[in-house]
């Protein structure tokens, strides 16, 4: 090894510790794409050889031959679960170690490609609503095909085979609650309801992965700009904060709601509303993360410092039964009254 290659080598333990110890935190694995994501924008190239591929050779290292000892190590001390939380180790129980495995890289790759979309984002001329949209479209797709492929393998049916993987994790979180002890009444409702529980699940569940996706992505896409945005020239300085759906999905929000009345009324087929269910849970996430951007830019207009942001972001989280129809509402009425340029002013942009 020359002197300039062990300088690259040297540089990218950084990057490679930090994107493990992302992977493997728990809490913060949503952010695990901000690693790559930054040797990315320095050096494509080399990202993928200095910190992609030695992250998923130590992760394929961790879940061959830790991954079985640690689940049992687990079960035995269940206070120390916390140690090394393997990605997809939970499936152990319900699956088998092959699927958990399997689950854990193609999760690591996973946040790879949403580096990628970031990436592009961040340094191409493209449109984020669209690019983000068509990229969690992607993701859902390929996460779609990889389960009903699996589920094939496995000799079952993807529906059925999911609607069991939902009832036994629907009977461990139950078996989870009575030994936390919750009261006998409250254990009482949730067996009588875990019918119900798992029909809601498998009803909702495209518009749940759906809307992960694209909030993982969303994440790391606002982070990575306002992190790397001094230190990286590559890094376009036009406001995230300025996107707006088309007028188009608001016609699709009256169709689907249109169609949930109609099968109400009417026809009562699960056919029917799935979808149009689906459809209109991802829109009004949509819309909502439109209001964010509304609010976002209000901040930014009238100088309005980072810990009152926080204050509000957070005031946000507390009181999201109701602030978080608010914020929805705001970024669908911006389709007709365009908030953002009912003032001469622009905002500043990100730094």
């Amino acid at each position: 090894m020359n002197h300039d290659s062990f300088i690259q080598f040297r540089r990218a333990v950084p990057g490679v510790l930090l994107t493990v110890a992302l992977y493997l935190s728990g809490l913060f694995v949503l952010l695990t794409p901000l690693a790559p994501l930054y040797y990315l924008l320095t050096d494509r190239r080399g990202a993928i050889v200095r910190i992609i591929l030695p992250v998923f050779v130590l992760l394929l290292f961790l879940y061959l031959f830790l991954l079985v000892p640690l689940n049992n190590f687990y079960q035995a001390h269940p206070g120390w679960s916390w140690l090394i939380p393997l990605p997809g180790m939970s499936l152990m129980p319900l699956l088998s170690s092959l699927a958990a495995t399997l689950f854990g890289l193609l999760y690591f790759l996973f946040f790879v490609g949403v580096a990628v979309i970031v990436q592009t984002i961040l340094t191409k001329p493209v449109r984020p609503t669209r690019a983000l949209g068509g990229a969690a479209l992607f993701f859902f797709l390929a996460a779609f095909l990889i389960y009903a492929g699996y589920a094939l393998m496995s000799g079952v049916s993807p529906l059925g085979f999911a609607s069991a993987t939902i009832r036994s994790a629907v009977d461990e979180f139950i078996a989870l609650q009575e030994r936390a002890g919750i009261p006998l009444s409250q254990l009482a409702l949730l067996k009588e309801n875990v019918a119900l529980f798992v029909r809601l699940w498998l009803l909702f569940s495209p518009s749940i992965l759906f809307c992960s996706i694209l909030f993982i992505l969303v994440l790391n896409l606002v982070i990575g700009k306002k992190v790397f945005t001094p230190f990286v020239a590559e890094v376009r300085r036009e406001p995230l904060n300025t996107w707006s759906l088309d007028f188009f999905w608001v016609w699709v929000v009256i169709a689907a709601v249109g169609a949930l009345l109609l099968n109400s009324w009417f026809f009562a087929k699960t056919a029917l509303m799935a979808p149009a269910a689906n459809i209109l849970l991802v829109l009004m996430f949509a819309y909502f993360l439109q209001g964010l951007a509304i609010v976002s830019w209000f901040f930014e207009k009238k100088n309005i410092g980072p810990v009152f942001r926080v204050m509000i972001y957070s005031f946000l989280v507390i009181l999201f039964q109701t602030l978080g129809v608010i914020v929805m509402a705001l970024g669908f009425f911006d389709a007709w009254f365009d908030f953002r340029k009912l003032s001469k002013a622009t905002p500043q942009e990100n730094k």
